[in-house]
């Protein structure tokens, strides 16, 4: 399996580390940094991004890694716009999305007070999203997020 990583991807080493560790391939920071943009020109003609992660066998299925709840909500306020085209590139594609989230947390328990957007808010926005787009959202512990990416990536 060739897997390619989004070189905006942030604070992954325990994800790279598991790669290591399970001999898919030597993969370090530095390596990464020169891999370019997930894109889909195996599929379309133009370059678009779309997720963190992708199997290059199979590169209509991806993965969006977040790190917490946190990191959503900006999908869901700030970032709303970028991640809308996101979704609609995926669309276009037919491809399927799986948005990791790296908490175990339920979103029903979350609060922030820096952000105006709620939990109940988000939840709904979840629901319509997944209702639209071809996407699945999966929880898990921080140190599973490694295996969860090639679990996904072998069997889609």
């Amino acid at each position: 399996m060739r897997i390619k990583v989004d070189n905006r991807e942030k604070k992954n080493d325990h994800i790279l580390q598991y790669f290591n560790q399970v001999g898919l391939a030597k993969v370090d920071k530095k390596s990464v940094k020169n891999v370019k943009e997930l894109d889909f020109a195996y599929i379309v003609n133009d370059l678009c991004s779309i997720g963190d992660y992708c199997n290059l066998d199979k590169p209509n299925v991806f993965i969006e890694r977040k790190a917490d709840w946190n990191e959503f909500a900006g999908n869901c306020g700030k970032n709303h716009q970028r991640f809308k085209r996101e979704l609609e590139r995926l669309d276009e594609c037919g491809g399927k999305m799986f948005i990791l989230v790296e908490t175990k947390q339920p979103l029903q328990t979350w609060q922030n007070k820096r952000m105006k957007i709620t939990a109940d808010i988000m939840a709904k926005i979840i629901e319509a999203w997944k209702k639209k787009h071809n996407i699945e959202f999966i929880q898990c512990k921080k140190e599973d997020a490694g295996r969860i990416i090639l679990d996904i990536l072998k069997e889609v």
